[in-house]
């Protein structure tokens, strides 16, 4: 009689045992998103209306769960990124004298479709690889917008400069997931 009873408290406490530990780990897969980042939930994640898989879900806030084994997940992180670029150079050719140094505030955008193409395109590279993407991006709008200018032989303000400048720029950088928050001219 005594080993029976030893017996069902042995497997009383390892019952009790892995239902804790087991508690443990659907609780360490709970992953909580900051307020400051996007999570791109990879692996098997659903799929699209046309019934193909999904590559990823992008979620900014809130909490997922994340299955063991066939789910992984990354940050994306939204903090503005300043980039200042030389105009000088650029708009010597025109009569527009914006000040010497422009400053571009970008992030990755939060909307849906654009966060999505931030997921593809900028998951897994550095703050410093982002913004020399962007700095790229910008700076190649920008002269083609003063080579047209100076084929058209266009004279306009700085605001109709900056109008100009936000639109094509704008169209251009949410193409790889970004948005711009502020331009100073």
């Amino acid at each position: 009689m005594e080993w029976l009873v030893e017996n069902i408290i042995f497997l009383l406490i390892t019952i009790i045992v892995l239902a804790v530990l087991f508690v443990i780990f659907i609780i360490s897969r709970i992953i909580k998103c900051p307020a400051d980042k996007i999570i791109v939930i990879t692996g098997k994640v659903g799929k699209n209306s046309d019934g193909t898989p999904k590559a990823y879900v992008c979620l900014h806030g809130g909490a997922v769960f994340i299955y063991p084994l066939i789910q992984n997940y990354s940050f994306l992180d939204i903090n503005p990124i300043s980039i200042q670029i030389n105009l000088k150079k650029l708009f010597e050719k025109i009569d527009i004298l914006p000040s010497d140094i422009s400053v571009f505030t970008i992030a990755i955008s939060t909307e849906k479709g654009i966060m999505e193409k931030a997921a593809e395109y900028l998951l897994g590279l550095s703050q410093e690889k982002i913004k020399e993407l962007a700095e790229d991006i910008i700076y190649g709008q920008i002269r083609s917008i003063v080579e047209q200018l100076s084929e058209e032989n266009a004279y306009i303000t700085n605001d109709e400069l900056l109008e100009i400048i936000v639109k094509q720029v704008e169209t251009e950088i949410e193409k790889i997931g970004l948005q711009i928050i502020n331009i100073k001219l």
